[in-house]
């Protein structure tokens, strides 16, 4: 990772976001999908005097978006499996 001329290797140079899979012929990075990437960007552009407001905000909104996202579907699968509880009297669901 020594050349970074790519905006999105370097993002995910400095997000130390190695384990996850990213291959230069995706255009999104599985990392853009997952919350605490977003959170990590807030978080050092708050100390980054480059780092603009309008960058900031839009960091935010996506965070905000995916948590927002995120929430629903587990709520829902949470009904799914509460509903099957109470059908089987049991905790198994297969």
């Amino acid at each position: 990772m020594g050349n970074h001329d790519d905006p999105d290797e370097e993002f995910l140079h400095q997000a130390n976001v190695s384990l996850l899979p990213y291959r230069k012929s995706h255009r999104i990075p599985l990392s853009y999908s997952l919350p605490m990437t977003w959170a990590v960007k807030l978080i050092r552009g708050t100390f980054d005097a480059n780092f603009t407001g309008k960058e900031y905000l839009h960091c935010l909104m996506v965070l905000m978006i995916e948590v927002i996202i995120f929430t629903a579907v587990f709520q829902m699968l949470y009904k799914i499996i509460e509903r099957q509880v109470k059908i089987n009297a049991s905790l198994e669901l297969m």
